[in-house]
C-alpha cells in the first residue's frame, strides 16, 4: 500500500490550512449545500479549529467529532490537497482571491454579495434565503 502525505502551504499560513481543512472535511461529510454553506461561513475568520468547532458545527447531523477527526488527520489534509488542485486547474486560471465558484462557473458578483449570489444559485431556496427577497 501506498501511503501519500500532501504538503499544504496557505496564503495565511497553517492556521488558515487547519481551518480551510476543516471546511473541506464539512463538505465532504456533509454533502448538502443547504447544510454545509452557513457552516463555511461561520469557520470564516475563526481564530483556531476547535473555537471554529465549537461555535459552527452544532447545528450538524454529522457528529463534531468526526469532522475534527477529519480535519486533524490525512483525510482533511487530502481534501485540502484535492481542493488545491482543483483551484490550479480552473479555466480562466485564478488570478484574483477570493475566486468565488457558484455551480463550477466564476462569480465575480459573489465578491460583493455572496448571500445574494448565494441565494440566487439555490434551488430549493432556503429559509435564511427568504428573508431577502
Amino acid at each position: 500500500m501506498i501511503t501519500y502525505y500532501f504538503n499544504c502551504e496557505c496564503q495565511h499560513g497553517p492556521l488558515e490550512c487547519e481551518l480551510n481543512q476543516l471546511m473541506n472535511c464539512v463538505i465532504d461529510m456533509v454533502k448538502n449545500p443547504h447544510q454545509y454553506v452557513p457552516v463555511i461561513s461561520c469557520i470564516q475568520g475563526k481564530r483556531d479549529l476547535h473555537s471554529a468547532g465549537l461555535k459552527c458545527l452544532s447545528k450538524l447531523l454529522v457528529p463534531i467529532k468526526s469532522i475534527l477527526l477529519c480535519a486533524e488527520g490525512k483525510k482533511g489534509r487530502r481534501l485540502l490537497a484535492k481542493a488545491g488542485i482543483e483551484t490550479k486547474s480552473l479555466q480562466p486560471p485564478l488570478y484574483f482571491i477570493p475566486w468565488i465558484m457558484i455551480n463550477e462557473a466564476r462569480s465575480s458578483d459573489a465578491f460583493y454579495d455572496l448571500k445574494k449570489n448565494l441565494c440566487d444559485a439555490l434551488d430549493p431556496i432556503p429559509d435564511q434565503c427568504k428573508e431577502q427577497q
